[in-house]
């Protein structure tokens, strides 16, 4: 028989009505955990559910196993950051409630958390089992997020990862109570040069209906941009002074050529006056957050 993990570990699982297969995560997770740690609790965190996830979770009888309640639902982000809080070990594992995570590949990704910051379960063909119009929008906010932090990131709001406990609760007042937890602080740890181990997983259809829908696209994009000008604004700035810098200096250069004796005309003036205000914004909001690094 395999030597049991000495890691101790605190699964963290939010659950907002997922009556229909709490209990089988509950029951898959206590045995994965029982059979490859020697110290570990499962902390479920029912935001609010308004169907029966409560009483299923009151009706498991299991050591190790916590319950954690809000009377009203308040969010994803905000249930993760109770459960954390009120989590007794060091070493934090996420994973949601909807049966599309492999719960057994939990060893997996904290064999990592020695080497790495924080071990992600990086979904393969996660879009395979999205409709088109949430898979869009998802699409094209990773790439977004690859863009603006500069690095290629595997799954930016998986919500199977692994970290520690210190580490992430000093991103706290930076990520919002609701679903961009995930995005955040996977931005925060990047634009702070800590480590992120990318591991493939697989993604199976999700138990139930879905919780994310449309609207929090816009709300995943503004977090991108909010959380990279908070520890690199230049990456938010830089590129558009420069493109607007570039297109005055080339519409300088066309006015020169089709009349030589022409002035500079207005608009050549206009772009690369607004790109270089937009580059010295950038500098300015650089410059306050070195200092505050610093302070």
């Amino acid at each position: 028989m395999e030597e049991k993990n000495s890691l101790s570990i605190s699964v963290v699982v939010p659950i907002y009505n997922e009556e229909n297969g709490v209990r089988t995560t509950a029951e898959t997770l206590y045995n994965t955990l029982l059979n490859n740690f020697k110290n570990f609790e499962i902390v479920c965190v029912n935001d609010g559910s308004k169907d029966k996830t409560l009483e299923v979770l009151k009706g498991i009888e299991a050591p190790h196993f916590k319950i954690l309640s809000h009377s009203a639902n308040k969010g994803y982000g905000a249930s993760l950051k109770y459960g954390i809080r009120e989590a007794k070990y060091k070493t934090i594992v996420i994973i949601d409630a909807d049966l599309t995570y492999p719960y057994q590949d939990i060893p997996d990704l904290v064999k990592y958390l020695d080497s790495y910051d924080m071990v992600v379960g990086a979904r393969q063909k996660r879009y395979r089992n999205t409709p088109f119009i949430k898979a869009l929008p998802k699409f094209i906010l990773d790439n977004l997020a690859n863009v603006v932090a500069g690095k290629k990131i595997a799954d930016i709001n998986s919500g199977f990862r692994v970290f520690k406990k210190e580490t992430a609760e000093k991103f706290f007042h930076l990520i919002s109570d609701r679903f961009s937890f995930t995005t955040t602080i996977t931005l925060s740890y990047l634009s702070s040069g800590l480590s992120i181990k990318y591991v493939p997983i697989r993604f199976d259809k999700r138990e139930g209906k879905s919780k994310v829908n449309p609207k929090h696209g816009l709300d995943f994009a503004t977090t991108i941009v909010k959380t990279v000008m908070y520890f690199n604004p230049l990456r938010v700035f830089a590129p558009p002074a420069f493109m607007l810098m570039s297109l005055g200096f080339l519409k300088f250069v066309y006015d020169l050529l089709k009349e030589p004796y022409l002035n500079i005309t207005d608009s050549a003036v206009f772009l690369f006056l607004a790109g270089f205000q937009i580059l010295a914004l950038g500098l300015l909001a650089d410059l306050i957050r070195t200092l505050s690094v610093k302070n």
